[in-house]
């Protein structure tokens, strides 16, 4: 800053300094370092030069009120404005050079013509203001300047400038040599040799041999030798300059008794500031609103009183319950009293008391309640943190960070509970779930939403299925993931969710259920509404794990489809009933191979001879609980038993499980039922945006770089990104293969013998193998493009793509609407009651 000025310092009596905040960011005590730099360098150049300083800005809430919170005003006056300022008073009274004014604190008040002079961003003035705050100037600065050269020698000026800067009012012209003045706006008359003015916003008018003004909006008039003005654009401002005043207290933050304000936003940025400074914890004991005036927003109150937190005698309430309470109150006789006087319109302190019977100390003071407290627009913030399930501890670094306030979890859970208190609004929890429920089927008509409800007015189960999980179900019918979770809300009910793979490879929700327990009537009841709302005629595989309550209801209402047990779960069961045996180390590690070997087995032949080596090895009471729970039904968990069916690679209930982790971080026991069906369907919402997207990525073309032909391409326009994958292994091991193929011409149509090694497929139509790969993925395998090589003229046909690998089948079809079913036994009622 000061090496702009540098070389002309010099040639000016008088230099006026004034800040802006777009120094924000930086402490307080750094930029009032670099004022005192500027001043010294200053000195060190030119000795007999004065240097005024003006105070900060207060700032305010704009009319744009959108574009800026309270709680950043507060900050900036508080954390950055008043600090600087005080500050700046101290260098004013350290150095003999320096002058500080202090004659512009309430240009920014909170009535409307002061919130009329800021720019849409709340920190920065409008033009108007920028013309306004140039009229200040004008009076409360340059007249000031003006009179001081007038009156003293040029030797003395400085010393002379802090003997009358009391002097807050004045309309003089000056004749001085020369002059400078630096700040944010400015207005200035003269008849001198040579002046400058350095601002953002100003006016200036001048008679002399030169006149220069640089700034960004300035309206100049000149008659001279030179005029040289240099603007964005011009305008002159006409009218009452704006009267300032100071704070009651002085330049100091302190009340005294007789202090007066002259409205009470004044008042409450002086009484805040002496809290702070003074770590006064302060609470309003008594008001009284002023009812005869017609300013009520600069004069509310007709009296009010202020207590220290520790006033008075502690108040017992309440009974025996908690005989040990804590109190504030010891006594304290802290207290002040303002009152409005209202012949000469303003506050004044008639009664202070200041002296405390306890400690004080910044430490303590940031723990008050009333410190803590958070305003309306930062517990909205809050709420909104909490409705995404951020952790506590983030929200409480959050307030602290945004507001520099500490919070408690304590606080955080009155927030929580009070929004909670809100969204009731006295409803019971089965009102609540009936009634998201019927809002999910106004917001979807096509939904299908299910409450059933015992005799004793008890939900049962509860069902509810999307339009969009109904569209998907419809296209994607063939294998079907069920698994139940739990901990998921507070009621205690599991949920049961309905699983289905696209032709993404994702697995994605088409229903949710839950259920009071996992009885075999209820489960049963859970499965009759999903049937009955879709159709699982198509339905070929059902993944469960071994609970009898599931299997028998997918027998009952899916009698066409395949149970298979997770893999997983298989051997988890049998591992714990292995572990409870009273035999050796070794002896277990032994049966659990063999039990491995069961259920991977890959042919009858295999299985039988693994199951009579158990047989050697096995304790008869194990081999006992195998037979009677595992080897009767061994085309449910042996492997070589699925290689014909159309498991897409699937051998667990890993999706439904991944699915079932991923609803724990939106669900949790805390959660009411109402809560989990928001949770639930916004996570449907989340889940569908990724598979969204992943289609989206389909309109690229999928290719190996490695291998790249017309084959290659042919297959990437027509599948799915995992269908491409697979497709492309099997098409990289046919050109690693010999093959053997031999023609056998039947009634029905062709097919042909693929001899490789020792084994042998049939491939029919050139696009049905007899090998594991087709029947399980539906996809063609290295036997059918052996075929196509050796007979087709094409290698691909996209016949040989089935409809949930294709690409064309990510589009969405229509569900038919279905109204909200509400059962009970022996008579229906629409009413949910709590448990």
């Amino acid at each position: 800053m000061f090496n702009n000025i540098s070389d002309i310092v010099g040639q000016f009596d008088c230099i006026v300094l004034h800040a802006g905040i777009n120094n924000y960011g930086d402490h307080p005590s750094v930029v009032a370092r670099k004022v005192e730099i500027f001043c010294e360098n200053v000195k060190a150049v030119s000795p007999k030069t004065c240097i005024m300083l003006s105070s900060l800005l207060y700032r305010t809430r704009s009319v744009y009120t959108n574009r800026i919170t309270d709680s950043f005003i507060d900050k900036v006056n508080y954390d950055f404005v008043i600090p600087v300022n005080v500050l700046l008073q101290k260098l004013g009274r350290t150095h003999s050079n320096v002058t500080y004014i202090d004659s512009l604190y309430p240009f920014c008040q909170e009535l409307e013509a002061g919130r009329n002079l800021l720019a849409k961003d709340g920190l920065h003035l409008n033009r108007y203001g920028a013309a306004v705050l140039g009229n200040v100037f004008n009076d409360k600065i340059f007249n000031f300047i003006r009179q001081v050269t007038e009156t003293v020698e040029a030797e003395d000026m400085s010393a002379n400038y802090r003997e009358a800067s009391g002097n807050k009012e004045g309309s003089c012209e000056g004749k001085g040599k020369k002059t400078k003045a630096k700040g944010h706006v400015g207005k200035c008359k003269g008849n001198g040799k040579k002046a400058m003015v350095e601002c953002q916003v100003g006016s200036h008018k001048g008679k002399g041999k030169k006149t220069k003004v640089e700034g960004e909006v300035r309206s100049s008039k000149g008659k001279g030798k030179k005029s040289n003005n240099i603007s964005d654009s011009c305008r002159e401002t006409q009218g009452t300059p704006l009267i300032l005043r100071q704070v009651g207290g002085g330049n100091d933050v302190t009340f005294q008794l007789g202090s007066t304000f002259q409205s009470y936003p004044e008042f409450q940025i002086s009484y805040r500031q002496w809290c702070q400074k003074n770590n006064h914890p302060m609470k309003v004991r008594a008001s009284h609103r002023n009812k005869g005036v017609a300013d009520a927003n600069n004069f509310p109150f007709s009296d009010i009183t202020f207590v220290c937190k520790h006033y008075g005698k502690p108040r017992v309430r309440g009974g025996e319950t908690r005989p040990c309470q804590n109190y504030f109150a010891s006594n304290c006789e802290v207290k002040l009293r303002l009152v409005f006087l209202e012949s000469q319109k303003h506050y004044k302190i008639t009664f202070f008391a200041s002296e405390h019977n306890h400690i004080i100390s910044s430490q303590a003071f940031k723990w008050y309640p009333e410190n803590r407290k958070l305003d309306h627009e930062e517990t909205g913030q809050v709420q909104d943190l909490l409705k995404l399930d951020v952790q506590m501890k983030n929200i409480k670094n959050f307030v602290t960070d945004k507001t520099g306030k500490i919070v408690l979890s304590k606080d955080i859970h009155n927030i929580k509970r009070k929004m909670d208190k809100q969204v009731s609004q006295g409803r019971s929890e089965g009102q609540k779930v009936a009634d998201r429920l019927l809002q999910l089927q106004e917001s979807d008509p096509c939904a299908t939403t299910v409450i059933e409800m015992s005799s004793s007015n008890e939900l049962e189960i509860m069902f509810f299925q999307t339009n969009e999980m109904k569209t998907l179900f419809q296209q994607f019918p063939d294998i079907l993931f069920i698994d139940g979770t739990y901990k998921v809300n507070i009621e205690g009910y599991p949920l049961y969710p309905f699983l289905i793979q696209d032709g993404q490879g994702k697995g994605r929700s088409v229903g949710y259920g839950f259920v009071k327990n996992e009885r075999k009537d209820n489960i049963n009841k859970l499965f009759q509404q999903f049937s009955k709302n879709n159709d699982v005629s198509k339905v070929k595989i059902v993944f469960v794990d071994k609970d009898f309550s599931e299997i028998c209801a997918v027998k009952t209402f899916m009698p066409q489809a395949t149970i298979l047990l997770c893999t997983f779960h298989v051997l988890k069961y049998m591992k714990k009933k292995v572990s409870d045996l009273d035999i050796g180390k070794t002896s277990k590690s032994d049966i659990m191979k063999l039990i491995s070997s069961l259920v991977y087995a890959g042919s009858k032949g295999i299985y039988s001879e693994k199951y009579r080596e158990l047989q050697k090895v096995s304790p008869k009471s194990f081999m006992v609980y195998f037979n009677n729970n595992w080897n009767n039904c061994t085309e449910m968990w042996v492997h070589y038993f699925r290689r014909s069916l159309p498991t897409l690679g699937n051998n667990t209930n890993n999706r439904i499980e991944s699915h079932n982790q991923k609803l724990k971080s939106y669900l949790g026991r805390t959660l009411h039922l109402s809560e989990s069906i928001d949770r639930l369907i916004n996570f449907s919402k989340h889940s569908a945006e990724n598979v969204d997207y992943a289609s989206f990525q389909m309109m690229k073309t999928r290719i190996d770089k490695r291998h790249l032909s017309n084959v290659q391409l042919s297959i990437a326009k027509v599948c799915t990104a995992p269908a491409v994958d697979l497709i492309l292994k099997q098409l990289e091991k046919m050109q690693k293969t010999k093959y053997t193929i031999t023609n056998n011409q039947t009634e029905t149509g062709s097919a042909h013998t693929v001899q490789v090694e020792e084994k042998s497929y049939q491939v029919s139509e050139v696009k049905i193998c007899s090998c594991s790969f087709n029947s399980m993925y539906l996809l063609p395998c290295h036997h059918i493009f052996a075929c196509r090589q050796k007979i087709c003229d094409v290698m691909f046909d996209s016949d040989l793509i089935p409809e949930r690998w294709r690409k064309e089948n990510t589009s969405t079809n229509t569900a038919s609407p279905s109204n909200i079913i509400v059962q009970r036994e022996k008579q229906t009622s629409s009413r949910v009651l709590d448990r």
